[in-house]
């Protein structure tokens, strides 16, 4: 059952206070993870812990609830996990590569662009986009030969281009950026990105 916003923010208010073993969560054990988010799961659906966990920035308990989460219809599901990716997770990142690698024939452009950008991200908050230029390169072809649209070039090229910057390629990256501009000059964070 769904939960009030007062009982969800009296939580929030509990989990943020220094005595609590969640605020804590950085130095716990595992075991003590899974007790977190079978308290938290209690208290909350798997959807709205899910969202709590991501909303605090807490990535191990964010982990451990994905798996709740899993039968929910597949595009809520692969937001979480594309949204759990953004964060740093590496569990959410070797979901996402293994799915990417498997389904980018048959997935809509829609979803892989959602990935594409998910695991760049996750590179930049890892600082390895440098180890991941080859296994994405690929990845963007693929999505590149979908794509039907400048718009939707425009957009994969961006991402390329935002991981070749965090790898530190900057001549790479300006003649993509200057590209993704030409594809599509009404997007302002081309200009800024």
């Amino acid at each position: 059952p769904m939960i009030s916003m007062k009982c969800y923010n009296e939580y929030s208010k509990k989990m943020e206070e220094p005595n609590n073993p969640a605020y804590l969560m950085g130095h716990k054990t595992d075991n003590h993870i899974e007790e977190d988010v079978d308290d938290l799961l209690r208290q909350l659906t798997p959807s709205e812990a899910f969202h709590y966990a991501y909303t605090t920035n807490n990535v191990r308990m964010a982990e451990g609830l994905l798996e709740y989460c899993r039968d929910q219809p597949f595009e809520f599901f692969f937001n979480k996990l594309c949204a759990l990716a953004t964060l740093g997770s590496k569990k959410a990142q070797k979901e996402l590569e293994k799915y990417i690698e498997g389904e980018i024939a048959t997935a809509s452009l829609t979803t892989i662009t959602e990935a594409i950008g998910a695991l760049v991200t996750c590179y930049n908050r890892q600082d390895s986009e440098k180890e991941h230029i080859d296994s994405m390169e690929d990845i963007f072809e693929k999505a590149l030969e979908q794509a039907k649209t400048n718009k939707e070039r425009a957009s994969i090229l961006n991402q390329k281009g935002r991981l070749l910057a965090g790898a530190q390629e900057y001549i790479a990256a300006q003649t993509i950026a200057d590209k993704v501009i030409e594809l599509n000059d009404e997007e302002p964070s081309y200009f800024y990105n």
